[in-house]
């Protein structure tokens, strides 16, 4: 088990993969930020070319060291982690660790819970240079993206979260249960409850536990939330979140199919169609 699983396919994986960077280079990964910090009203561009550049160069450097990447995208790459096909990748707090926790118990694999106890986790890299207190990570895309102000059901969405959140923490664990490790709790003591840490597979492995509150205590804790500017919630910045040429660049540079330059120019110009698009669906 060696090597890097670089997600270089056009969508999903490949998108969030490079905000990260972004972020971890001490840029707003979307390529926006607040006019005004203080006021924050309204958003503008900001897509620095050579800090943009050199994160791409770096993607093309690491798919030196990855299997396919036109070939990696979410699912994949969690059953490639279970193959044994690489030694590390990028991935949302400790989702290898449960699918290949589930996977050992479902074919009792001895050589299975051996990879899911030793597969660890840590915060994706800064960039060289870049003081991780410049880190440009922020609170995580909700649940619930599309409810926004002016929706037609406002009060049920409310009801409905009550129901899901604070009805009955058993309810609530039962959203975890479903993929173990992929999401970390909304809450802090969802994890700390006796209903979450009697789950089978924590009892089984109770290193998923462990490591779920190393995300966070540790990652969470230590690695968002650096910069009060990078918080940009609103309609415009999430709707920017769920575009797809940010995972486009990555593949139009693992394939060649561009230079970094080009790719960079080609976002660039998809940056400003889509933000316009924004504003105007989401603008005041």
């Amino acid at each position: 088990m060696r090597g890097y699983g670089l997600a270089g396919s056009p969508t999903g994986k490949s998108q969030d993969e490079l905000l990260v960077m972004l972020a971890s280079a001490g840029i707003p990964g979307i390529g926006l930020r607040w006019q005004d910090p203080n006021a924050r009203e309204e958003l503008e561009i900001h897509w620095p070319e050579d800090t943009v550049t050199e994160v791409l160069q770096y993607v093309e450097r690491l798919s030196e060291y990855s299997t396919d990447p036109t070939d990696i995208g979410w699912a994949n790459s969690l059953s490639d982690w279970v193959q044994g096909r690489y030694g590390q990748c990028h991935h949302i707090n400790c989702w290898p660790v449960g699918v290949t926790a589930h996977v050992a118990e479902s074919e009792d694999s001895d050589a299975l819970r051996s990879l899911a106890m030793n597969t660890e986790v840590i915060a994706y890299p800064m960039l060289d240079g870049v003081d991780p207190d410049q880190n440009w990570l922020s609170s995580p895309t909700p649940d619930g993206h599309h409810v926004f102000s002016g929706g037609g059901n406002i009060a049920g969405t409310k009801e409905w979260f009550e129901w899901l959140y604070a009805d009955s923490m058993e309810r609530t664990v039962s959203l975890y249960e479903t993929d173990p490790g992929r999401f970390l709790p909304a809450y802090a003591d969802v994890i700390e409850s006796d209903e979450f840490r009697n789950q089978d597979l924590c009892q089984m492995h109770p290193h998923l536990l462990e490591k779920l509150e190393y995300v966070q205590e540790k990652i969470w804790g230590d690695h968002y939330g650096s910069v009060d500017e990078a918080d940009i919630s609103s309609p415009e910045a999430l709707y920017m979140r769920h575009q797809q040429f940010y995972g486009g660049m990555v593949n139009r540079v693992v394939t060649d199919s561009m230079s970094v330059g080009e790719a960079y120019d080609w976002g660039y110009e998809r940056l400003e169609d889509d933000f316009a698009a924004a504003q105007e669906q989401f603008g005041n």
